[in-house]
């Protein structure tokens, strides 16, 4: 299985920083966010990632390629364990960077990659958190089981759900998702998060979408929607994450850290 991180967004919560520094390269203590993501996909043995960048993004590519100027410096002044630590981003998993051109949407993202994705299911990424290390460990599991496409949900408070992805659930099962303007039209109190598993199928309905004459207006929910009337979609709750998406939550993260050497 391969794993799609979209790092495509502008962020625009971050800017005017994000403009110079991708939001995916800020730290999180010691490490840029990112690398956290990809240490979780590939502690369940995901070793082939593709990275949809946009061209002032290429700060994050450079994260994963050698450097042998800073290797060879490190080599000749002893710093084992630094060269460890610079080394390891890059050997931990094989990279495939892709150039997102236009900016029409999730669909059209998620669509570039169809000639990369081989295999009959690939995960993606829609991160704005750092996750548990055992969700994704719960995420496998859950798809060993069933060999079906799996969406993550986490409990808000239902006055917070406005303007969330929210998940009409039926025991195990997504049977839809939409955009809750209203909380109390709202069909429960769990909305999508983080990651899914998807089923190599999605990009076919993603190319019907391409050619409706009303593409622009069709969202993640619509084609989740759509793949749902077609076959089983399973949820699984996530136990805990720590918001990032904006810059009081990111200081809270790190603060976490210092104070209690953990995230969660």
């Amino acid at each position: 299985m391969k794993s799609i991180i979209l790092a495509w967004w502008y962020w625009t919560r971050m800017l005017p920083i994000s403009k110079v520094i991708p939001k995916e390269m800020m730290p999180i203590w010691d490490q840029p966010t990112i690398q956290y993501i990809v240490n979780w996909i590939t502690s369940c043995w995901i070793k082939d990632i593709l990275v949809l960048l946009t061209k002032n993004k290429k700060i994050i590519q450079t994260r994963f390629e050698k450097n042998d100027e800073i290797e060879n410096m490190l080599i000749k002044s002893n710093k084992i364990e630094m060269l460890a630590k610079v080394q390891n981003p890059q050997k931990i998993a094989n990279y495939t960077f892709l150039n997102q051109s236009k900016w029409l949407g999730t669909w059209w993202a998620i669509l570039q990659c169809k000639k990369q994705i081989n295999e009959k299911f690939f995960m993606v990424n829609f991160w704005d958190a750092i996750y548990d290390k055992k969700d994704f460990q719960m995420m496998i599991e859950k798809f060993q089981q069933t060999q079906s496409p799996i969406i993550w949900i986490s409990p808000q408070p239902i006055k917070e759900v406005s303007n969330h992805w929210v998940a009409k659930l039926d025991w195990e099962l997504v049977l839809e998702i939409e955009e809750s303007r209203n909380i109390q039209k709202a069909p429960s109190n769990y909305i999508r998060d983080g990651f899914c598993i998807l089923p190599n199928e999605i990009f076919s309905i993603l190319q019907d979408i391409k050619k409706q004459k009303n593409w622009s207006k069709f969202r993640l929910a619509d084609w989740i929607n759509i793949l749902a009337k077609k076959t089983k979609i399973y949820w699984l709750k996530i136990n805990s994450y720590r918001d990032i998406w904006n810059t009081n939550k990111r200081l809270k993260a790190n603060n976490n850290i210092y104070q209690y050497w953990k995230l969660f």
